[in-house]
């Protein structure tokens, strides 16, 4: 099944209970490599078609409870965690913020990395990445 599929079934699904819905409209091509350039990585093809089907879920959240976000705001978060990440150090070993972090499988204990990239955030601050920086035992 391709992301394109996926949709379709997300669409339905979410219409199936609110018959008018629908999500923000696809990101063009420029916009998703103005995005990538300004994040200094490259897409998943996968997430490339997923945005350039729908940029984004504003005030409608599905992805475990968090909404889906455009490309803008994934630029506008990616900044914010950079300049925060600045300030906490390199990793979160002994930093204030390590009681609330619980690394959990293949990921690097720290805040936050520059190749992580955030796609959806939760309404408690949560944000669900893009790890586009594995340990050698992740993927």
């Amino acid at each position: 099944m391709d992301v394109a599929e996926i949709w379709q079934r997300i669409v339905a699904a979410f219409r199936a209970y609110e018959p008018g819905f629908s999500f923000d409209p696809g990101a063009s091509e420029a916009q998703i490599t103005a995005c990538e350039r300004a994040l200094g990585v490259r897409f998943f093809a996968d997430y490339r078609a997923s945005v350039a089907l729908h940029d984004g879920s504003p005030g409608f959240y599905f992805i475990d409870q968090a909404e889906f976000l455009s490309l803008a705001h994934v630029v506008d978060l990616w900044r914010t965690n950079l300049e925060i990440a600045r300030d906490l150090g390199p990793t979160i070993e002994g930093s204030p913020i390590e009681q609330w972090i619980h690394v959990v499988g293949p990921i690097r204990a720290q805040y936050w990395g520059r190749r992580w990239i955030p796609i959806a955030r939760t309404g408690s601050a949560g944000t669900v990445f893009l790890d586009l920086e594995p340990l050698d035992t992740g993927a």
